[in-house]
């Protein structure tokens, strides 16, 4: 379950997010950058990379509500005809895992899709989805000198792995 920053149950949250919430401060670590990807199975039939039109006769898992608002669900509000999307799922890790299931296509963040080698990468990234990666804290935390060691060990370390959230 995801736990609220802003009720407090937790100090410090990392977050993919275009705009984080105005009660909340933290810094940008790293661009999120997303991509279409298919069940490894799925290479004998494309190569070259496959047309979206082409991928729109495959079966789709869509976003769930736990990740309705990530940009990847307006993207395939806009882009995908509502018939093909024959699931969804609540969380990336569950999409990822569904996936390589075969279930069906979807969008993942490229840290989750090119570390798996059970996925094809069907698309470039998709710039209209990137997002950014944020370590964020409460207010009423942001003076504690724990937190702050915590928040910029974990900025820091971040922004070293930066290139597994970026595209590549």
């Amino acid at each position: 379950s995801r736990l609220n920053l802003g009720a407090q149950d937790a100090d410090i949250a990392i977050r993919a997010s275009r705009n984080p919430p105005e009660h909340l401060v933290g810094q940008r670590v790293s661009a999120l950058a997303f991509a279409i990807y298919g069940p490894a199975s799925m290479a004998h039939l494309y190569n070259p990379a496959p047309t979206l039109e082409q991928l729109k006769a495959h079966s789709w898992i869509g976003m769930g509500e736990a990740i309705a608002s990530a940009p990847p669900k307006e993207w395939m509000d806009k882009n995908l005809p509502k018939q093909v999307v024959k699931m969804t799922a609540d969380s990336f890790p569950a999409l990822r895992r569904c996936i390589a299931a075969g279930a069906g296509v979807s969008v993942l963040p490229i840290c989750l899709g090119e570390t798996d080698g059970r996925l094809m990468r069907l698309s470039e990234t998709l710039q209209e989805m990137e997002t950014s990666v944020w370590v964020l804290a409460h207010p009423d935390v942001r003076t504690s000198a724990k937190i702050r060691a915590l928040t910029q060990y974990v900025s820091r370390r971040m922004r070293e792995a930066s290139r597994i959230f970026e595209a590549v």
